[in-house]
């Protein structure tokens, strides 16, 4: 049968109906992650809880990511029913995420069980992982020799919009639960509409072959064993690491921190925590496209960096002194701008959920980098038991400092390489 021009252009339409379907998805679950973040703030200051437990709780998807990673891609791969192999998960999985966003709002407010509030947020973070792991999966799926730039050039961009959006949407939030209800509606949306407007091939609708099963068999067997290398990290890799330290320990110590010096009430963290995390993420943005537009703008930064980062830690110490919330505002705007250049291969807006990239990018072994993360955030959660959460700001202080000695070790470097050369 002759395929003509007009069955092409069918062809392409709906090929980018199911890519702007998947941007969609994207940006609905870039708004929910900001809405968990702030929510477990306001949870994090309020409460009489040990914070090593609140946070290795809150952090747990990176264990998650580092264990089953492997295994649940098995699982995706296998499975095969009447409406494909990702939709079930997808239904069942981003439901639960909308519904128990909620419940922990609900539950973190009352906090009558703690059993219960420990069940739901581990719960949470599950299907958030899993929800994740099968929209990547179909995005990959669905990816064709049309739609495959597009889809690169734009998921990042709608992920960052709807951070934003979270962000500027949470500006009203004070205790009122039912915000926080409208963000699980709109990614209940989202959901919906990824699981029934896109379909899947008919070949995830019939049952796997054999041959097929096998071949996915041995994939997984060589990747079912932890890959952990324990040499020597290189001061790339180390940046690197410090950098994801960043991006993870920020979204809870620089709002802890500014609510500590300007005695924001408590019942505010969750605002003040969105207002920070704004601005902070402004800042990125704006360095971002400064660097789009001004190409030379990065090498420059780039060669300054032990300078750039020795600028951001005295930025950062005048909070101590100036308590005001309009100029920590301010400071965090400009850290974000002078942060990005430095660690532009590395960082990402805060909210953006930094494992389901370690997934896609790894430039070290990846499980090192889950098991360093989740270790440093309990190393801060003990610091706070031991001294209070006002350490918040000296914890970060100390994290951009280990940054500026890795900074000038490789300067340091560099300029020996060149002098050999």
């Amino acid at each position: 049968m002759k395929i003509t021009e007009e069955d092409l252009r069918k062809v392409r339409f709906e090929q980018f109906k199911d890519a702007v379907i998947l941007l969609f998805g994207i940006f609905g679950l870039s708004f929910v992650i900001p809405a968990y973040i702030y929510v477990m703030l306001h949870f994090l200051s309020s409460s009489d809880l040990s914070k090593t437990l609140l946070l290795a709780i809150f952090y747990s998807e990176l264990l998650t990511f580092a264990i089953l990673t492997p295994h649940v891609n098995f699982l995706l791969e296998i499975t095969r029913s009447a409406i494909g192999r990702r939709t079930p998960y997808l239904l069942t999985f981003g439901t639960l995420v909308a519904f128990l966003l909620t419940a922990i709002r609900n539950a973190t407010v009352d906090e009558r069980s703690i059993t219960a509030i420990i069940v739901i947020i581990l719960s949470f973070n599950f299907s958030m992982y899993f929800y994740s792991l099968t929209l990547l999966g179909l995005m990959n799926d669905r990816k064709t020799y049309v739609t495959e730039k597009f889809l690169e050039s734009q998921w990042k961009f709608w992920s960052v919009i709807g951070i934003i959006s979270s962000y500027l949407y949470s500006w009203k939030l004070c205790t009122d639960g039912r915000t926080i209800s409208h963000v699980s509606l709109l990614f209940l949306i989202s959901v919906f509409a990824v699981s029934f407007l896109i379909i899947e091939d008919k070949k995830f609708k019939v049952k796997i072959s054999p041959d097929e099963k096998s071949e996915i068999y041995e994939k997984y067997k060589s990747q079912r064993k932890p890959k952990i290398k324990f040499e020597k990290l290189r001061n790339a890799d180390l940046k690197r690491l410090f950098s994801l330290i960043i991006t993870y320990q920020f979204l809870f110590l620089l709002p802890i921190h500014i609510a500590f010096v300007t005695d924001i009430p408590k019942n505010q963290i969750e605002t003040t925590g969105a207002k920070v995390l704004l601005f902070y993420s402004f800042g990125v943005i704006c360095n971002y496209i400064l660097h789009r537009l001004i190409k030379n703008t990065s090498s420059i930064f780039e060669k300054m960096g032990h300078v750039t980062i020795a600028s951001v830690l005295f930025i950062f110490s005048t909070t101590f002194l100036l308590p005001s919330i309009n100029w920590s505002l301010i400071v965090s705007f400009t850290m974000g701008f002078l942060l990005f250049p430095t660690l532009s291969k590395y960082f990402y807006v805060p909210g953006l959920g930094i494992e389901r990239f370690i997934c896609k990018e790894r430039v070290i072994e990846k499980n090192i980098e889950y098991y360093t993360l989740y270790l440093s955030v309990l190393f801060s959660g003990i610091l706070f038991d031991i001294f209070g959460l006002k350490t918040a700001g000296v914890i970060t202080a100390c994290i951009l400092v280990a940054l500026l000695i890795i900074e000038l070790i490789t300067t340091r470097a560099k300029i020996n390489n060149t002098s050999n050369n």
